[in-house]
């Protein structure tokens, strides 16, 4: 899947996550964690893509993940872990509580957990491709992430 289309995807999604979230404390700036939370953890593809080919920018390459994840045979998309849910739960919610923000850990969790649950249903369809411990047990190889 190209990651333009993914994104946007990703970026539909967050909006619906935001939008409820807006709807149950009337707080728009709840936007902001979503986008970051639910869009902007796919970043990480940076790192995919850098390792591959070092810091020669081309965005027709980035934005074809098969252009560098396949010849790489890695994958470290290191943003993207269930074992991240438990401490950005804690995190907000700390911060939830002691800001005095409503529905900050609602809205940060449900867009992360959403844009796990979209990936592994769209790209692997294996829980544990998104397990960055599994990933660092295999050494980030991409035939562990997918089992191909």
């Amino acid at each position: 899947m190209a990651i333009a289309k993914h994104l946007l995807e990703h970026f539909f999604f967050t909006l619906l996550i935001a939008s409820f979230w807006f709807g149950k404390t009337g707080n728009w700036l709840l936007f902001l964690p979503a986008i970051i939370f639910g869009v902007l953890i796919d970043i990480d593809h940076w790192i995919d893509y850098f390792s591959f080919f070092g810091f020669k920018l081309n965005l027709k390459k980035f934005f074809n993940p098969a252009s560098y994840i396949e010849p790489a045979k890695k994958v470290y998309i290191l943003f993207h872990a269930w074992e991240y849910i438990l401490p950005l739960f804690f995190i907000f919610r700390f911060l939830e509580k002691n800001f005095l923000v409503p529905g900050l850990t609602g809205v940060v969790v449900s867009a992360y957990l959403v844009h796990l649950v979209f990936d592994t249903i769209t790209i692997t369809r294996l829980f544990k491709s998104y397990s960055l411990i599994y990933r660092w047990l295999n050494q980030f190889k991409l035939e562990a992430f997918n089992e191909k």
